[in-house]
Order: C-alpha cells, then sequence, then structure tokens
C-alpha cells in the first residue's frame, strides 16, 4: 500500500477469530518482525492511530499525518486467554512518497 507523506489513510482490516471472548486487539508495526512496536503504545504514533471499530469483526487502523518513518510492515493481533491468533501472518507493508504517483 503506497500513501502520501502528510495524508490520512485507512488500513483494512477483518478478523473472523472463532473466539467468543477476545481479550486483546492491537496492531504492531516494524521495519521487520524482529523490530515490532505496539502501535498503541509507541510515542511515534501517539495522536495519530484510531482504531476503527464500526462492529466487532472490524480492525482497521486510521492513520492520519503520514510521514516517511511510518514505511514499514503493519501487522494486526487478536489475543485471548491461549495466547495469540495472527490474522495477518504477512501483514500490510506501508510505502510512503512524497507526491501522487
Amino acid at each position: 500500500m503506497c500513501v502520501v507523506r502528510q495524508s490520512t489513510v485507512l488500513i483494512p482490516c477483518k478478523h473472523t477469530s472463532p473466539y467468543v471472548q477476545v481479550s486483546t486487539a492491537e496492531w504492531l508495526f516494524g521495519k521487520s518482525p524482529e523490530q515490532e512496536v505496539t502501535v498503541s503504545q509507541d510515542a511515534a504514533f501517539k495522536g495519530r492511530v484510531e482504531f476503527v471499530q464500526n462492529d466487532t469483526r472490524n480492525c482497521s487502523l486510521l492513520l492520519r499525518n503520514v510521514r516517511e518513518s511510518d514505511a514499514g510492515i503493519f501487522r494486526f493481533a487478536l489475543s485471548n486467554s491461549s495466547g495469540r491468533d495472527w490474522t495477518n501472518n504477512k501483514g500490510i507493508r506501508l510505502e510512503v512518497t512524497g507526491e501522487r504517483r
């Protein structure tokens, strides 16, 4: 997914978890899987992200004021009492450009 710097992007996500009780739902970000951070807890994303949940299966992420440093892989994870259940192992690669292509 390629977006223009300083724009707003909706990273779509819909989960089909078989778990009735989801204890935690979170977005992770990293340049590689070894360097992932939790988006909602990372200072670089503070005030710029919104977890869109207009229904129980929607897990989309709204990212405002996109920066070049936001280029990388975004992944969504669900947790329950037995651990994490990745909904997208590959994640969504975000590329940032300074102009429209």
